[in-house]
């Protein structure tokens, strides 16, 4: 009645695609678009209190704080770049806008390699920060291209 978030499940990797309520019991089952079900347990205590702004998860990773971004490289396998980040105080909007030459001149990181995984990590970033502000649904963008599907088709086999 609220309207308040009291919880936001974010272990699916896509689009939530369908949810199921136990009629008797504090339990949610989701299924999504990443070929998952999950089924959540409710805490009767949790869903008589709303969370606080401040409790929320950042959506936007231009507004992600340099402990966003230190949470992120660790989630990417890049652990060793986290300390040099923190020096550097790259929050969301400066990772955004990192290149190869800033990375390589700025940040002084010196492997070809590990400079070519982030940028191409931070390329992910983008596609998504542009995806979502597009209003596109994922779905609806080509996996290969990441353009927006005129025809699609969907293979029958499961493969």
């Amino acid at each position: 009645n609220s309207e308040n978030i009291l919880c936001t499940l974010t272990q699916h990797t896509r689009y939530v695609t369908t949810c199921a309520f136990a009629p008797n019991i504090l339990l949610l089952a989701t299924g999504s678009m990443d070929k998952t079900v999950n089924i959540w347990q409710f805490d009767p205590e949790t869903l008589c209190q709303a969370r606080s702004a401040e409790d929320q998860p950042k959506q936007f990773i231009e507004d992600w704080s340099e402990d966003d971004v230190s949470t992120w490289l660790c989630a990417q396998d890049l652990k060793d770049l986290v300390g040099i980040f923190k020096m550097n105080n790259i929050d969301g909007r400066e990772l955004l806008n990192l290149t190869k030459e800033s990375l390589a001149d700025d940040l002084k990181v010196e492997s070809l390699g590990l400079r070519s995984k982030v940028l191409r990590k931070i390329e992910e970033l983008r596609t998504k920060v542009k995806t979502l502000s597009s209003g596109i649904p994922d779905e609806f963008i080509c996996p290969i291209t990441r353009e927006l599907m005129k025809d699609p088709v969907i293979a029958s086999d499961p493969k």
